[in-house]
């Protein structure tokens, strides 16, 4: 956890996704996305009376919410960021193609599913140990490790996901 410090520096080892960017020097160590060891810290929070814990679970087992275009030539539009990611992820699916079948995954298809398990279970762990008031549930199948291209859109669903949740939420209170 950053207390102090370097913005950039924090945030950029935050992205430190094994196997998609390198880690981060630390003063004593290599740092990495925390999401590896703690991807919902709601063991950070103090918590108060009257308070509300709100949690995001973007590894949700739930179906995949796809978010209404508000913009239709905003959505037809890619940024030169988002058509080089997209490019990135063909370059690494060409190095190592996926195979056909559930028998026989490719190596990053096998390597997001490991790390989507390991993820899934870490966060339900969580989520039973610390009880938050609020959960925002993402599907995990709403995107891959290596699907940065699918930034907007993810961004545009967790947004309508996370304002029917807080309108769920807001209907089950008291008058």
């Amino acid at each position: 956890m950053f207390r102090e410090g370097s913005l950039y520096h924090a945030i950029r080892a935050s992205i430190a996704i094994p196997s998609v960017l390198t880690p981060v020097k630390g003063e004593h160590s290599l740092l990495v996305d925390g999401g590896v060891l703690n991807n919902i810290p709601m063991n950070h929070v103090q918590r108060t009376e009257g308070d509300l814990l709100v949690a995001v679970n973007v590894n949700a087992d739930v179906p995949p919410y796809k978010p209404a275009t508000v913009d239709k030539e905003a959505s037809k539009k890619h940024t030169l960021y988002q058509e080089k990611i997209r490019d990135f992820y063909n370059h690494l699916l060409k190095r190592h193609p996926q195979e056909d079948g559930d028998d026989n995954p490719g190596y990053f298809s096998l390597l997001s599913r490991t790390i989507d398990l390991m993820t899934m279970q870490m966060a339900d762990l969580a989520l039973y140990k610390y009880h938050p008031d609020i959960l925002v549930e993402i599907s995990h199948e709403s995107c891959s490790i290596f699907d940065f291209y699918k930034a907007e859109e993810m961004v545009e669903s967790g947004r309508q996901v996370a304002r029917a949740t807080l309108d769920a939420y807001r209907s089950k209170l008291p008058n």
